[in-house]
């Protein structure tokens, strides 16, 4: 489904049409948690305007999750609850939007794809959109899903002390969470590209090798489009923005994305030698068709000779006259055909 929506900036100086894609038609769910250094609550949501009431008559830090929100309405009103601009309610909106990490006047805002393997172990990948701000972080997720459940338990054991730390803090958490993944499907990823390597040294489904080979190639892509920008934008922010005492854990982070973009360079050298393989092992398949035909050709051309010189129509030809001329010719090119063959036998043609 493809939608449409106008919108306009402070003091109506812009008016520009903008387009979201979508396919999810289910109501989104609020997942809410207001936190301090003793308390917890959680909430679960559908009904936005109590969503409103929660938030405008707390004094808590607070973790929203939006799953499944795709209207421009809904985006509206998120928006003005927590002053995010139109800019970031069009990227919100987007769920074609590259990925990018970009510091707004009160606020981070992340836009990174989240990947997951589902059945027949398929890539699948969702949009995610997560804004940071002094006191909030807000989560933008495609679909409901599972994705940061981890964070959840983290909340509910206070694992490392998560309820008395900043939302930089736990912006931190989910950035970590997001890595991960990147991490884990890359690697899932380099394991499917070994197994299709020894399936190619053993002449094995080569017919099947292209198709293969296109998938991990637009796998790859999304991979290049996601890991390295993340790293390079957690860079900037860690050296600009973020809190110093928050700086090692992004150090840490920086860490696994550096880890994960070499893997990445070696799933690249690795998906190359993949495609330079496939190439040979198609020339050597086309050179033993072509093997083949030739020793067929050679095979019958000598008793195709002898089949043209039988079969010329000359009245003075005493093998037409002989009584065993007929078997005598058979073998004759039974004969010469088996000798031909023996002959590339034993050459190991």
């Amino acid at each position: 489904i493809i939608c449409s929506a106008r919108g306009e900036t402070m003091n109506d100086l812009t008016y520009e049409d903008f387009f979201f894609f979508s396919l999810n038609k289910e109501e989104p769910l609020f997942l809410l948690t207001l936190y301090n250094n003793t308390t917890q609550q959680n909430f679960n949501l559908s009904d936005i305007q109590k969503l409103k009431e929660l938030i405008s008559s707390s004094d808590y830090n607070l973790w929203l999750e939006i799953q499944g929100a795709n209207d421009k309405k809904t985006i509206e009103e998120i928006g003005n609850l927590f002053n995010l601009d139109y800019l970031t309610q069009q990227d919100i909106l987007n769920l074609e939007h590259p990925t990018k990490i970009e510091t707004r006047e009160n606020y981070v805002l992340l836009i990174s794809k989240i990947f997951a393997l589902h059945n027949h172990n398929t890539l699948h990948q969702e949009q995610l959109t997560i804004i940071c701000g002094e006191h909030f972080v807000i989560c933008f997720e495609e679909k409901k899903n599972d994705f940061f459940e981890v964070i959840r338990q983290a909340f509910s054991n206070n694992t490392l002390n998560i309820k008395s730390q900043s939302s930089e803090y736990l912006f931190y958490f989910l950035l970590k969470i997001i890595t991960k993944s990147h991490s884990s499907v890359l690697e899932y990823f380099n394991e499917k590209l070994e197994q299709h390597e020894e399936k190619l040294l053993s002449f094995k489904n080569i017919k099947n090798s292209n198709s293969t080979l296109q998938n991990f190639k637009h796998q790859y892509s999304t991979f290049k489009k996601n890991i390295p920008i993340l790293l390079q934008e957690t860079q900037q922010i860690n050296n600009r923005t973020l809190n110093k005492s928050l700086r090692p854990f992004f150090n840490d982070l920086q860490d696994h994305l550096k880890l994960a973009n070499q893997n990445l360079e070696s799933t690249k050298e690795a998906l190359d030698s993949l495609v330079e393989l496939y190439i040979s092992n198609m020339n050597i398949h086309l050179n033993e068709i072509i093997k083949r035909l030739t020793i067929i050709s050679t095979i019958f051309i000598p008793l195709t000779f002898m089949a043209g010189i039988w079969g010329m129509n000359f009245k003075y030809m005493p093998e037409l006259e002989s009584p065993y001329g007929y078997p005598i010719a058979l073998s004759v090119m039974a004969t010469t055909g088996l000798l031909i063959y023996l002959y590339f036998k034993k050459r190991e043609w």
